[in-house]
């Protein structure tokens, strides 16, 4: 799986980067779904987060980090 950064970047003019509250799209069979945090953390922490939960859900392959 690949976190996909192109749409936070075209909102905020940066890299996704800090502590914060962060959402990420992931697209399943059932259609696109939005994730969030369960609570503010560390991009970095929040990443890998990410990465387990879309697992766990049967995402595709990409993950956007929400705008």
């Amino acid at each position: 799986m690949r976190i996909e950064t192109t749409r936070y970047k075209h909102s905020h003019g940066k890299n996704p980067s800090g502590f914060g509250l962060w959402a990420f799209e992931v697209q399943t069979t059932e259609g696109r779904q939005t994730i969030t945090a369960p609570q503010a953390m560390a991009y970095t922490d929040a990443k890998v987060w990410a990465l387990r939960q879309a697992r766990a859900i049967g995402a595709g392959e990409q993950i956007f980090v929400a705008p």
